[in-house]
Formats: structure tokens, sequence, C-alpha cells
């Protein structure tokens, strides 16, 4: 095990998280971070600066060439904190999410909501005709010791609409934008079988998942040839700009 690997375990775990999580709202880039409802563990990550690294780093680099962003896959709202801290210029950040309880983690953050659009959904590589898809998930409870939310140990599901290529198009209209993919479609099909929505898109921040039969070069190779350049790559994080 690395030593970076070591410190990161010794600053997440115990007391630390919890003093964290209980007597903070920022974390080393001083965002201004609600942790009331985000477990200590990753509220300890959040506040050092471990939680999506590679991805915020490019977000810090890129992001102020954008005034639109779509993310998919939205979490519970971390990298828009960055987004927003990055480019006080961002004017529409639509975030795709299937789990109605990161949505509401992300409604518990101090964002400006007149420019962002939460819409619960779940995006497919391919435009399947199904409309809805159950998604099974751990339950989050509430910790007695420090009223976070914690995940449980029983699974539930919940029914999430399958938003298509016209749904999306519709919220998106001529707007530029910059995508953010963290979730596990894999970003080089899904490009190539919803072509119409990404003749607006100048910019592509994704991680890079190794999906069946796709290593990682491979994918990069099929989204270069949908008219993307790749410029950047921090392990499997990868930042493309269009090439028009």
């Amino acid at each position: 095990m690395s030593l970076k690997i070591l410190i990161e375990k010794f600053l997440t775990n115990g007391l630390i998280s919890f003093v964290i999580k209980k007597f903070t709202n920022f974390n080393l880039n001083f965002l201004n971070i609600n942790y009331n409802k985000i477990s200590p563990k990753t509220s300890a990550r959040i506040f050092f600066g471990f939680y999506e690294r590679a991805e915020i780093k490019l977000i810090k680099k890129h992001i102020k060439n954008y005034l639109n962003v779509l993310e998919i896959g939205g979490g519970i709202g971390i990298t828009a904190k960055y987004c927003f801290n990055y480019n006080k210029k961002i004017e529409n950040y639509y975030i795709i999410e299937p789990y109605s309880i990161n949505l509401e983690l992300i409604k518990s953050q101090k964002f400006d909501f007149s420019k962002i659009k939460l819409i619960q959904g779940c995006v497919f590589n391919d435009n399947e005709e199904t409309s809805t898809l159950n998604f099974e998930y751990t339950v989050p409870v509430l910790n007695k010791i420090d009223k976070s939310a914690i995940l449980a140990k029983n699974i539930s599901s919940e029914e999430v609409k399958i938003l298509n290529e016209k749904y999306i198009l519709d919220q998106l209209g001529d707007k530029k934008f910059l995508l953010i993919i963290d979730c596990e479609i894999n970003p080089s099909i899904f490009i190539s079988k919803n072509k119409k929505l990404f003749k607006n898109c100048y910019g592509i921040i994704s991680e890079l998942e190794e999906i069946e039969k796709y290593p990682i070069d491979e994918q990069i190779q099929l989204i270069e040839n949908e008219k993307f350049i790749l410029q950047e790559k921090l392990g499997r994080v990868c930042y493309f700009t269009r090439k028009d």
C-alpha cells in the first residue's frame, strides 16, 4: 500500500472525519460545503480534496471556457460546487441524476438554483424502447451520533425515467455546453448513439470505464472519431475538446 493511500486512510477515518463533518462548512479550497447530510468519511474526503481528485483538477483548469454545463451523474453535487467556484460566469448547469437521495443532497447545498436544473432520470447508451428502469441502491439512514445520512444494509429500489436524446435536447436548446460524465455509461458509445445531442458539445470531461470489450485506449479513439480531440488525461479521467 502506497504512502499516499495510507495518509488518505488516516485523514478520513474516526475522530478526524467526525470533527470535520461536525465543525466545518468548507474544504481546503474554501468551497462552502454543507456536510449535514454527508457521511463523516465522505465529508473528510471532500475537505482534504481526495473526492474525485482527477476530475476536479481538470475542472479547475478548463471550466472557465464554458458558460453551460451538462453533468450526467451528478452525485452529491460536489463537482457542480467546483464548477461554479472556478467559473462565476456559468449561466446554466443541468444535472441528470437517477437517485432521488442524491438529488436531495444536491438541494441541501448552497447553490444559486436559478442557474441549476435538476433532472431525475437515467441516460442509456442505446435508445431503447423501455421508458423506466428500476435502480437498486443501499438506503441511507440517520446516524444517531451526528445526524448524518449513512448507508444501511438493506437494499431498496426506485423506478427512474429513461431520458432519450430528444428530451435532453429540449432542455439544452441551442446552447453550447461542456459535458461532464461520471457514471456507468460508456461515453464513446453514448456519443455515437446520440449524435444530434453532441453538435453543440464543445468539451467533455469523463472518467472512462473498462466496460466489456472496450479498453480505455479504444474508448478514447472512438470519442476522437466523433470530432473530438484528447487534450489531457489524468489516469482514466480525460478532457476532450471539439475539433471545429
